[in-house]
């Protein structure tokens, strides 16, 4: 029967005289020493399993944003449909749009579906914190509203007595106040 000396004879490993006790592991194979002169060194110990490659890092920040692109793609207005199959007919629901930011209107296109016809569309404006809805009194095209008469579409860059600047919280409200013949009816404000 082993003894508990016998046991420690077996982990631990000659040394030269004046070194301490080393262990050895578990194959007796004793750690190096780094060597030095007049001393032997250990041989080299047994080499270890590789270790996790670790959690992947976290994703980086954000980047900046880029600058704003010019303004010309940007739209907005109203559209009008007949679900029927027939003409659009009057009276209809007035659209509204409020504004997110301040801009410039440069353009007003109306185009229209259903062959030659003729319509007119109101455009008022209004600040939400002064009064909300607008009203005719609120118009933005100086008394002369975009309209076709016996065609298809409508177009005006040069917008001679429009009020043409709004700030953000600004309300537009478009009312198609005459139509014929037209299956759609849209407006679009280029900014």
């Amino acid at each position: 029967m082993p003894t508990i000396l016998s046991r420690l004879r077996g982990l631990l490993a000659p040394t030269a005289g004046d070194e301490p006790f080393r262990l050895a592991d578990s194959g007796g194979v004793i750690p190096g020493t780094g060597g030095g002169v007049g001393k032997s060194s250990g041989g080299g110990g047994r080499r270890g399993e590789p270790g996790d490659r670790g959690r992947p890092g976290l994703p980086g920040r954000k980047g900046v944003d880029g600058a704003a692109g010019a303004s010309g793609g940007q739209q907005f207005g109203a559209y009008w449909v007949c679900l029927g199959g027939g003409v659009i007919t009057l009276p209809l629901n007035a659209v509204e749009r409020v504004m997110n930011a301040a801009g410039t209107i440069k353009e007003v296109v109306i185009v229209t579906k259903g062959g030659t016809g003729s319509c007119t569309v109101n455009i008022y404006k209004a600040t939400l914190s002064s009064h909300y809805p607008p009203v005719s009194g609120d118009d933005i095209t100086g008394g002369v509203p975009p309209a076709i008469l016996a065609g298809t579409i409508y177009q005006n860059s040069t917008l001679t007595g429009w009020t043409t600047a709004f700030a953000q919280d600004d309300c537009f409200l478009f009312t198609l106040s005459a139509t014929s013949n037209f299956t759609t009816v849209e407006i679009s404000l280029r900014i």
